[in-house]
This record gives C-alpha cells, sequence and structure tokens, in this order.
C-alpha cells in the first residue's frame, strides 16, 4: 500500500520564501503507484466511517459516501468489470456528469489497473464516436444526458462490448444499470486478470504482476501535487478531477466532522441503489455534521453566487411595466416568449452585469449597458429559435472554455443577426447553447475559413453560469 507522500505536502508548512521551498523539495516517485489504493483504499482500511464524497443535487436527495462505502462500492463494481472482461490496460470511458456514480467508475477501474477516459457529456455524436473509437474502450458508462446519443454511434464502435448506464430510467437491450451492476456483483476486494491484448496492437503489456501500473515522474506528479492542488482551482472545468480533489481535501482534513451530531439528515436514499438486504452494501451514510454547505475547494455540486465570489447587493420585484419591456426585449432577441409568474432582480456588486430571476431560475442576464438576454442556463431551459449561431463539434471545448468564436468553427448562424447584436452560441448535434456572445459581424458573413466573428461574453463554468440564489 502507498503511504503518505510527505513530500507533497510542502503546503502545511510555512516557508520563509519560494526559494527555500524550492530547494528543499524532492521528487518522491514510487516503484509502483495505483490511483485507487491512494485516494480510496488506504483510507477505507484505516478510517471507514470518514467522510469521502459529499454531494448536493437540484431537486434531488443529498448524498454522503463514507471511505467504507467507497470502498466496498467501488469493489463490487470493480469484480463486475472483472466479470465482463475488463483488465489491466483496458479502456473505459466515463460519459457521466458532476455525480458521485463518476467517481465510483474511475476508482473501479483504477483497481482492475484498467484505464478511465472522461468525456464531456457535451460530445455530439462525432465527438463521442470519435474518442470511443480512438481508445478502442471495451466500456462506457454513460448518463441521460449522452445515453442517446452513445445509443446512435454504438454499433460503429467495435470494441465496445459493455454499457452501464446512470440515472437512465428505461436501459435497452445490451444496457446494465450501474447500480444493479454493483448489487449483483460481488463483495471483497478486486482482483485484477490477466489483460487482454487491445484490438490491432502487438507486443507485451507494461503492467506489473501485482496489478499496479510502473509510473514516470510526470505521471506521479500530477497523480499527487495536481490532485491536492493545482487542479483546485480547475474543478469546474474538469468534473471528474473535481471530485477527486474532494476526495482527497477530505483526508487532509477540510472537511471533517465537527463533532456535534444534533442537525443530522435522515439516510438520503439512491434511487437504484442496492440498499434494503442484508446482502446488499451499506446504505449512503448520514452526514456526520451540523446542517451546513461544505466549504474548501470547489466541487462538482453548483454553487451560490456569494460562495464563488459574486456578492448580492440588493434585490427587488420587478414592476408590471419593467416586465413587459423584459419578456419583449428577450423575445426579439431570442424568439423565446417567458411567462413566468416572478420576475426578481438581483444587483450584484463588482460584477459587470445583473442577473433576473424568472420563477427563481436566474434565466436572463442584463448587461452594463442595460441590455438583457438569456443566460446559458435560460437558454437551455427555452427554446431559442432566432440569433442563434451554431459550432461544430471541434469548437465545443473552446467556446466552453470562454474562448471568441472563429469563422471556421461556425455551420451556421441566424442570416437575420446584425453586427452588434447578442447571439446565443450552441453546438451542432443537439442544439445545446454553450455561450452568449456579442456578434461582430452580420449573420450572413460568419461562415467562412478565418477571423473572429463573435466576441465571448458569458460561457458554461463561469461564474454566472455558476450563480444560484
Amino acid at each position: 500500500m502507498v503511504e503518505r507522500l510527505d513530500a507533497y505536502h510542502f503546503h502545511e508548512q510555512e516557508w520563509d520564501s519560494y526559494d527555500d521551498l524550492r530547494a528543499a523539495f524532492e521528487w518522491e516517485v514510487p516503484e509502483q503507484f495505483n490511483m485507487a489504493d491512494y485516494v480510496c483504499e488506504r483510507w477505507a482500511e484505516e478510517t471507514p466511517d470518514a467522510v469521502a464524497l459529499y454531494a448536493e443535487a437540484a431537486g434531488g436527495p443529498d448524498r454522503t459516501l463514507t471511505y467504507g462505502d467507497l470502498g466496498e462500492y467501488t469493489d463490487r463494481l470493480a469484480n463486475y468489470l472483472a466479470t465482463q472482461g475488463v483488465s489491466r490496460g483496458d479502456r473505459v470511458g466515463v460519459n457521466v456528469g458532476q455525480k458521485p456514480e463518476t467517481v465510483l467508475a474511475h476508482v473501479a477501474c483504477w483497481k482492475l489497473g484498467a484505464v478511465s477516459i472522461p468525456l464531456s457529456t457535451l460530445f455530439g455524436v462525432d465527438g463521442l464516436s470519435y474518442r470511443l473509437d480512438d481508445a478502442e474502450a471495451v466500456v462506457c458508462v454513460v448518463d441521460a444526458a449522452s445515453v442517446d446519443t452513445l445509443r446512435e454511434v454504438r454499433g460503429d464502435l467495435a470494441a465496445l462490448e459493455t454499457v452501464l448506464t446512470v440515472d437512465v430510467a428505461d436501459p435497452k437491450e445490451g444496457e446494465t444499470d450501474l447500480w444493479a451492476a454493483i448489487e449483483g456483483a460481488g463483495a471483497g476486494r478486486a482482483v485484477a486478470v490477466r489483460p487482454r491484448r487491445p484490438l490491432g496492437r502487438d507486443g507485451p503489456l507494461d503492467v506489473d504482476e501485482e496489478g499496479f501500473e510502473p509510473v514516470a515522474r510526470l505521471v506521479a506528479q500530477a497523480a499527487v501535487t495536481l490532485l491536492t492542488q493545482v487542479l483546485e482551482g480547475l474543478a469546474v472545468s474538469l468534473p471528474p478531477v473535481a471530485l477527486l480533489v474532494v476526495l482527497a481535501r477530505v483526508r487532509a482534513g477540510e472537511r471533517r466532522a465537527t463533532g456535534d451530531t444534533d442537525d443530522r439528515r435522515p439516510v438520503p436514499v439512491v434511487p437504484g441503489a442496492p440498499h434494503n438486504s442484508p446482502q446488499d452494501p451499506p446504505p449512503l451514510s448520514v452526514c456526520p455534521w451540523p446542517r451546513r454547505r461544505p466549504v474548501g475547494p470547489a466541487s462538482f455540486i453548483r454553487r451560490p453566487g456569494v460562495e464563488s465570489g459574486m456578492q448580492v447587493k440588493s434585490r427587488h420585484h420587478l414592476r408590471a411595466d419593467e416586465i413587459d419591456d423584459l419578456e419583449a426585449t428577450i423575445a426579439g432577441g431570442t424568439g423565446v416568449e417567458l411567462d413566468g409568474d416572478t420576475y426578481e432582480m438581483v444587483a450584484l456588486g463588482d460584477e459587470p452585469f445583473d442577473v433576473v430571476l424568472v420563477d427563481g431560475a436566474p434565466d436572463v442576464v442584463r448587461f452594463e449597458d442595460g441590455e438583457a438576454f438569456l443566460t446559458v442556463q435560460g437558454a437551455n431551459r427555452h427554446e431559442v429559435t432566432t440569433g442563434v449561431v451554431t459550432v461544430d463539434a471541434g469548437a465545443i471545448s473552446f467556446v466552453s472554455d470562454g474562448a471568441d468564436v472563429m469563422r471556421p468553427g461556425i455551420v451556421d448562424a441566424d442570416p437575420d443577426v446584425v453586427a452588434g447584436d447578442l447571439v446565443t452560441i450552441a453546438e451542432e448535434t443537439h442544439g445545446k447553447t454553450l455561450a452568449v456572445g456579442r456578434a461582430l459581424v452580420d449573420g450572413s458573413e460568419m461562415v467562412g475559413d478565418s477571423g473572429k466573428v463573435v466576441t465571448s461574453l458569458h460561457h458554461v463554468g463561469d461564474e454566472l453560469f455558476e450563480f444560484d440564489v
């Protein structure tokens, strides 16, 4: 078992200068390293009742897993994958949103020495198909947001043998619910089986006999240093990694129980999770600290605006004439006919915009010049019919990161758009809105070979996207 790597905990002490810290630092590279052992197994054995993962979901139950839960569930899932022929070196696609099941899938793969591949739920048919095919993935874990996309391309993926679903109400033939797989699998420490040879590849696989992958210096650095430090700042844009950041930081003490157990929650129910009979795994545990939002690094849950750096200055309900003007503006720019019962203006301090809550949802943003438009969330909650700029799969990651839109990535644009208009930027496969921007040219001039045509103002994952009250 890999013990604590002290070289990567330099942040726990005070240093007189960066030069002193740099002089004292040395790489600590173990001969063998398995991520599942480092983030799960050692804690499951030593402190099984410590909280490993805490999740809040809008409209759903809060969930808490201890390290004992995490070890048990991932053992069972790894054993199930082994029965499906998954072995060391095999690739497993994880196309699931920001959920506890994402952690279970990754850790279970690592226990087998398999390679888990985090896949964005924003991928369209081409993006998902290319990655699964190129990786020769033998398993794909998918949730309701992406299951239809996978079903469309599955027949073209020669290596894909097993599909596990998360929160899919009606798994089709050839698909297995992830929690049903966990429930039906054997308990006990997962044992890696002999690796199958990847399709079309010759030569031995570089894995040792104990199921631990040999690790180079760069891998050790990414697995330890980035997990506990650098990726903390990337948690929003890299959901699977963000979940693992939570795991590492929990053990560091940032989410330990206070000992005050006067305000415990009832045991949350996980849809489809095994928790009814004696032979089933233990239920998700009661959260052992008082009722309050978790603190610490950015996690996989949506954060309220005040915790993401956005301070609410004032709030007030709009007058009837203000509502009429707002609805007319949104209809003219997007084709969306808002029909809310309540409209509340939330004025923010030190931000170049304010937010309008429509029936409590942050659907509208009002920029500094007073111009109102749908937020990314609002655009995805309604059917936008005008002012849409559509980009191809290759542009998704750039637009989602806040990049301005260039002509080569555009496949279509509303010809009625005029330079200076606010527009929504959507991906072509499912029409999901990725960003809001301002047109630099008319819509009829947007498709082409070169040049920037839309300036990004608001995108998936930014502070406005995370805003909630």
